[in-house]
């Protein structure tokens, strides 16, 4: 899937509290909520628009926002990437957003979370939820995820997921990771 240039057909899934939907700008007010919070952009990293343009974080505007938005579906379109967004179900509310920066063999999770669902477990839902699906398309074999050592929640985070902590480093991020190849376990 990596090297597609098909149109990723992106579900909608549901879980017991939250439903993910395709990322469209239908989300841009809460994109920009989760994007405008200092506290989401500690570590983000960076972000570029669909050309490769830096896009200031913490967002400023919902155009900033949004161009993220644009980004992820561009990606989409691309067959390579995308995003859901974590909508919880009972409140109708965007909670954040969770996706693949890479599919393929290898696959890149990506997460972020507004502070007001903090702790609430809502991310970890929504991660075994897309991990569930991610095994169930057949190719991908490993899932990593690139984290911050100084970004303890979600280093706890992966590792409820059944992720492990390897010696590998992109941009001061540790890598962590899990195979795909054998059914997920009760934590991952």
């Amino acid at each position: 899937m990596a090297e597609s240039t098909i149109p990723l057909q992106v579900p909608i899934l549901e879980t017991a509290r939250l439903q993910l939907e395709p990322l469209t700008l239908k989300h841009s007010a809460g994109m920009f909520r989760l994007w405008s919070d200092a506290r989401v952009c500690r570590y983000a990293g960076d972000a570029v628009d669909v050309n490769g343009h830096q896009i200031t974080l913490p967002a400023r505007t919902n155009s900033d926002s949004d161009k993220i938005i644009e980004f992820f579906h561009h990606h989409q379109n691309q067959g390579v990437a995308f995003r859901w967004a974590v909508v919880d179900s009972a409140a109708d509310e965007f909670v954040g957003i969770v996706g693949f920066n890479s599919l393929g063999v290898a696959a890149e999770i990506a997460y972020h979370l507004c502070p007001t669902a903090w702790g609430r477990g809502c991310m970890t839902e929504a991660c075994k939820a897309a991990m569930t699906w991610l095994q169930g398309q057949g190719s991908c074999r490993r899932l990593i995820a690139f984290i911050d050592a100084g970004n303890a929640a979600s280093i706890r985070l992966a590792l409820r997921l059944g992720m492990q902590a390897t010696q590998e480093v992109r941009d001061g991020a540790r890598c962590y990771e899990i195979s795909l190849a054998d059914p997920l376990t009760e934590n991952g």
